[in-house]
Formats: C-alpha cells, structure tokens, sequence
C-alpha cells in the first residue's frame, strides 16, 4: 500500500538549472500529507475535517515552492503523482521495450568499453554509460527535438522550474547523478543513497577543485591534494588521476552519443506514446521526463543483467573504490 504521506514516496526533480528543488519542504510537518490527499482538487476546510490539518501558510509554503496550486478556494497537487496501479503498468511494458533497445546498444556500449579500457579505465563502463549516455546526453538529444520542459527560472519560479514528481513503489537503489563544475571542467558522481555519505564526503574536501582542474587537463596532482591518494584512490603513484576523463570530440563521446541517440528514438517511438499519455497530472514535455527516467533504469538494469556492463563493487557490496563512480568531462 503507498503511504499517505508523500513524503515516503519516490521523490525525483528534474530542474537542471534549480538552486533548490522541493524535497526539503515535502518533507517538512505534514506536508506531505497534504500534498497525497490533494492529489485531487480540494477545499482546505474539507482536507482539515478528513484529519489532515492544513494552515494558510503551509500553503503559501507549498505553492511558493511550486508543489501546490491554489485556484478559487481548491488546492491541488502541482506534478505528476504515480502509485502502483499507474507505475506498475508502466514499467512492465518497459521491461518488454528494454530488451529491444539494449540489443541496439551493444555494440555502442562495447565501443565505450573499448575506449575507456584501452584508456586504463576499464572499471568506469557503468558510470560513463548510465550517468554520461542514459541520464547525460540523453537530455541533451531530447531537448534538441523540443521534447522537454522549460528550466530555466524566472521570478515566477525563482528556486527550481522543470518537472517535480512523486513514485510509489520507488526502484531500490536507482541513481542520481551529482556535478561538480569547475570553470569549464566537470567533475560527475553517481550516487545512491546507500554512498551517499562518500559523496558527501568527497564534496566537502578542500582539495577537490584543485584535483578537477588538474585531472581533467591531465596534469599532475597538486601534492597539497592529499586526499585523493589515500583513502580514495583517486592519484596513482605518478600523481596522476584515475578518473576517466571524456573529451568532447574523442571515441568515448561519440559513442555515448549514439546510445543516447537510440534511446531517444525508442521513447519518442509510437509503442511508447501510450505510456507518455498514461502519466497523471502531466503535461507533455513533463511526462516524457518521467517515462524517460524509468526507461533509462529499466534499460540499466537489462544491461547489467545481460552482463553487458558490471555494478561497481561501491554499489553492489558497498565496499569499493569511489573512482569506478565518477568521470570527468
């Protein structure tokens, strides 16, 4: 049974340009109650005598955070909000679409493993092809054909602008992917939330812009970047770094590209567009965001099950070196 309190859902933003994105205030008092039970319109008065307490300004809160919309004395739920019985037809008809999109793939994917291992990288086939490929330039060829949102904030929305939306049952351990940009280097990490206090930890170190810059232009490590040869493996014993690093216009990108290529056509395919319509609460350009992140899941989980790429040890058994989860491009 989905909880009744949003805040136990699934909660995913897509707002690359966001400063914050609403998870904070779901989570606050009984916000999230609130926002389950108006996922139909309702008078506050009317949500108060069902027991779910509401103020005026928790509402306030939650519309200024762009998760509520007040209209004429009803609030409502602003996003998509998917339970069982609408995510579950959903990713079972993408199990069934995955398994022709991977056959598309393999030999892309290969090519990326090829690259990355001829480069000494050959443990970073994963994280360059689900964070770089499925969930990276993915995006970027689906913008290209106008398929997405608008993100970018205005004053009418100043904290997050994009598609916020909630999923029940959540996909045990589905990735996210954090950024790290340093002038015009990038530095990526995928995480879960069971590595999420190595992520944190690696974000908070002092040396980790220094490490970025150096690494991604192929220098050697600053040696004030302690850090990195120790406890994270992240230097080798010639100071440098061994964290793949992606040039814009090297074998690793084009063939990341066309993975991403692949995938797009098979989203926006006719066999798809049922699903894209069945996705509550949504306009178009956000429902593709939600169908493409369970496809870009489903089609990881096919590739990893066909042995056609490997879990790094870090997410599988929790113990492994943090390199095998980041890239830089």
């Amino acid at each position: 049974m989905a909880p009744r309190d949003l805040a136990g859902w699934g909660l995913h933003c897509f707002s690359p340009t966001a400063r914050r994105t609403p998870h904070s205030i779901v989570e606050l008092d009984n916000n999230g109650e609130i926002l389950a039970a108006a996922v139909t319109p309702i008078h506050p008065e009317d949500l108060g005598a069902s027991g779910i307490p509401v103020t005026d300004s928790q509402i306030r809160l939650l519309c200024d955070n762009g998760v509520l919309i007040a209209d004429n004395d009803m609030i409502r739920t602003a996003g998509p909000v998917l339970g069982p019985a609408v995510i579950g037809p959903i990713r079972e008809r993408l199990e069934d679409i995955a398994h022709g999109v991977v056959d598309r793939l393999v030999e892309p994917v290969g090519g990326v493993r090829a690259s990355l291992t001829a480069a000494g990288h050959g443990d970073s086939v994963w994280a360059v092809t689900f964070g770089h490929a499925l969930d990276g330039l993915l995006w970027i060829e689906l913008d290209a054909r106008g398929q997405l949102p608008t993100t970018q904030l205005d004053l009418g929305h100043p904290y997050w602008r994009g598609v916020f939306w909630a999923v029940f049952p959540e996909r045990p351990q589905s990735a996210g992917t954090n950024f790290r940009w340093v002038g015009s280097s990038t530095l990526v990490i995928l995480w879960t939330d069971e590595i999420m206090d190595h992520v944190r930890a690696l974000d908070d170190e002092p040396g980790l812009d220094e490490f970025i810059l150096a690494a991604a232009a192929g220098r050697r490590i600053p040696t004030s970047t302690e850090f990195a040869r120790a406890d994270r493996e992240l230097v080798d014993d010639t100071g440098r770094a061994t964290v793949p690093v992606i040039e814009p216009h090297g074998p690793v990108q084009r063939h990341s590209e066309t993975i991403a290529r692949v995938t797009a056509d098979a989203l926006l395919a006719t066999a798809l567009q049922p699903l894209i319509e069945s996705v509550p609460g949504a306009d178009r350009p956000q429902a593709v965001v939600v169908v493409a992140h369970e496809l870009i899941w489903t089609v990881t989980n096919a590739l990893l099950a066909q042995g056609i790429v490997e879990l790094p040890p870090l997410l599988s058994t929790g113990e492994g070196p943090l390199r095998d989860v980041l890239y830089l491009t």
